[in-house]
């Protein structure tokens, strides 16, 4: 028996419900704080900053600061690329974000788990195409 493709892996009733994420931006995430865990495709560091700022979770020109102080470390206020990311686990055009968002939402990821996740919300900027994805725990 293989391994589930990846809609089948988010598509489980008890995962995860996903959207684009323009349109329902707003419905989903009502503020900064609502948003659990979250990843950015991060070929270079500066994405994540650019991702924060774009999104509103810091002002423009303030992402190095909002990082700072354990900020984005799990346990802190908005951990971020939790898996460590393309830069120290695997330059795979952002795909493995998908899954550890996912596993978030579910639990049991031992040292790596946020605690209480129930929003996760991915962010791909490339050639100045940005998309966004928010994950939300299934019930």
């Amino acid at each position: 028996m293989g391994h589930p493709t990846f809609a089948e892996f988010v598509q489980k009733e008890d995962v995860v419900s996903f959207h684009d994420s323009f349109p329902y931006f707003e419905e989903a995430v009502k503020s900064d704080s609502a948003v659990d865990v979250f990843a950015t495709y991060d070929s270079f560091s500066v994405h994540l900053l650019a991702s924060l700022e774009g999104f509103g979770f810091c002002k423009e020109g303030e992402g190095g600061a909002f990082v700072q102080n354990g900020r984005i470390e799990i346990g802190g206020e908005l951990p971020c690329n939790t898996s460590g990311g393309m830069l120290s686990e695997s330059y795979m055009q952002s795909w493995n974000h998908q899954p550890e968002l996912v596993r978030q939402l579910r639990g049991g990821l031992g040292q790596r788990q946020v605690q209480g996740a129930e929003v996760a919300q991915y962010v791909h900027d490339v050639a100045g195409k940005c998309k966004s994805i928010v994950y939300t725990k299934g019930g």
